[in-house]
């Protein structure tokens, strides 16, 4: 074997270039440092064997060193530090151990980036973090198994390791940076159940892991970053209950996937399951269902955990036609149904307190049901949006006082009035039946306030011991009687709130 003898504390440069003719180095026994470039380009070099007394690689110390098959580290126990590109794109590079650099902590970004022949590499029992695209690019890299004293993975550091089947991952793990095993496309399960100091998986971690079909959270964990799973095989997701945030698209694009549960304590998320066609089961926990963007839903279910259906929870999920809500839910917000245009009928719960806006293009909706609700004060202003042709009956229940603007769509024939009901305003609606058991309503003038054409007429239907002070009314306000009908109601609609 050829040597390479010399006596200091690093080796320079200038040292590379003296020695470009050697296949093999043994750096000598003193040396502390390999300096910075100290052997990069040097596609001659096919071995290096490192003394005990080297605490540092510096960064591209041997860059593109494309003959470079061996490394031996074995005697390396003072080693600390491994730079920026220091084995950067060393293609014939097929095992690193450094089991035996007990004080090595870090490996810096893009250390081994590109090395595309790498199929071993063992860390020793104190390294703490791997820097940014450390390992990107080591297409022959089979598994990984982490030290106990890793804290974190950096960005990009296994992107594209694309021969990638298996990784263990240590308990003492704090978190996952972006694109970490992005396009890692052969990786089937990802087990993180031991990491109990987990708390974020960041932007893009797994994305494009086409091959990945299972993932195993941990308790520890509070933050999936946005597009965190897009684009992997994914079959079925459970988001444990600790996690509070879920990013946008952090599951987009699964066509694998099937079910999903959603943890009780995430309070935000949005787009989450976009472009997950076969996704047609989805469970709830969280106090606040979310929009989660998965239009091809089938069935949703709410656990008893659930309070309140957030903004556009269920909206466009054109294949939903039913849905069950608890009675646990005390808030609807905006657009909870909007286009959800196969649900015939909606059964509020008791316990709700704050409706909002259900949304537009309700095609097939027939019948609301409020007949459990007991706590409902008021019905909001675009309570039902436009195109809901089969709409034509709306019985508000007892409790109700305010009935705000444009209640329900141009096609509603009938609406029932509580007994509660003190105000109502401008519904904008004409030719409707409307049917009060109040004794008295504030103003009628607003309900009559667009109709200037006898067939635009609106029928107001009261209990007979009412209907004169109702006319009273009429008159005092000045309402034209062509314009606003005032009669009693039908006996076969008197059953209406007899309770």
């Amino acid at each position: 074997m050829g040597s390479l003898n010399l006596s200091s504390e690093s080796v320079s440069h200038e040292m590379s270039a003296q020695s470009s003719h050697l296949n093999i180095h043994v750096i000598p026994e003193d040396t502390e440092k390999i300096s910075r470039s100290s052997f990069a380009l040097n596609e001659d070099l096919k071995a290096v064997d490192f003394p005990s007394s080297l605490k540092k690689i510096s960064d591209k110390a041997f860059l593109s060193c494309r003959g470079l098959k061996q490394v031996d580290l074995s005697k390396c126990e003072k080693l600390e530090t491994i730079e920026e590109s220091a084995f950067k794109n060393c293609t014939k590079l097929k095992e690193i151990d450094l089991s035996n650099c007990i004080n090595l902590e870090e490996i810096g970004d893009k250390a081994f980036y590109g090395c595309t022949s790498l199929e071993s590499i063992t860390f020793p029992d104190s390294l703490e973090s791997i820097g940014w695209a450390a390992f990107a690019e080591c297409t022959s890299l089979e598994s990984i198994t982490f030290p106990d004293s890793l804290e974190s993975i950096g960005r990009v550091a296994f992107s594209g390791c694309t021969s990638l089947e298996s990784i263990t991952f240590p308990d003492s793990l704090e978190s996952i940076g972006g694109n970490t095993f992005c396009d890692c496309t052969s990786l089937k399960k990802i087990d993180l159940s031991n990491c109990i100091n987990l708390e974020e998986i960041g932007e893009k971690a797994f994305y494009g892991c086409t091959s990945l079909e299972t993932v195993i959270f941990p308790s520890s964990l509070k933050t999936i970053r946005k597009s965190a799973f897009e684009c992997t095989g994914l079959i079925e997701i459970v988001i444990p209950d600790t996690v509070e945030n879920v990013e946008y698209r952090a599951f987009r694009n699964i066509e694998t996937l099937e079910k999903a549960t959603i943890g009780r304590s995430v309070k935000e998320g949005n787009w989450i399951f976009q472009d997950t066609p076969n996704l047609k089961e989805l469970t709830f926990r969280s106090e606040v269902a979310i929009f989660t963007g998965a239009a091809h839903l089938t069935k949703v279910t709410f656990a008893d955990t659930v309070k309140e259906l957030g903004v556009g929870t269920v909206a466009k999920c054109e294949e939903l036609e039913e849905i069950i809500i608890p009675d646990s839910i005390t808030k609807i917000d905006d657009e909870a149904f909007e286009e959800c245009t196969k649900l015939k009928e909606i059964v509020f719960p008791s316990a709700l307190q704050k409706l909002g806006w259900l949304g537009t293009d309700l095609a097939k909706l027939k019948k609301l049901d409020f007949s459990k609700v007991t706590k409902l004060k008021v019905i909001p202003e675009g309570f039902i949006g436009d195109n809901t042709p089969k709409l034509k009956e709306i019985a508000l229940p007892i409790g109700v006082t305010t009935i705000e603007e444009n209640i329900g769509g141009e096609n509603l024939k009938r609406l029932f009035l509580p007994p509660t009901i003190q105000e109502v305003e401008n519904l904008h609606q004409f030719n409707i039946d409307i049917y009060c058991f109040s004794p008295a309503i504030e103003e009628l003038e607003p309900i009559a306030e667009d109709i200037d054409e006898e067939e635009k007429a609106i029928r107001l239907y009261v209990l007979p011991e009412y209907l004169e002070s109702y006319k009273a009314q009429r008159e005092a306000e000045r309402i034209n009687e062509k314009f606003l009908i005032i009669d009693v109601i039908p006996e076969e609609y008197r059953y209406f709130y007899d309770k």
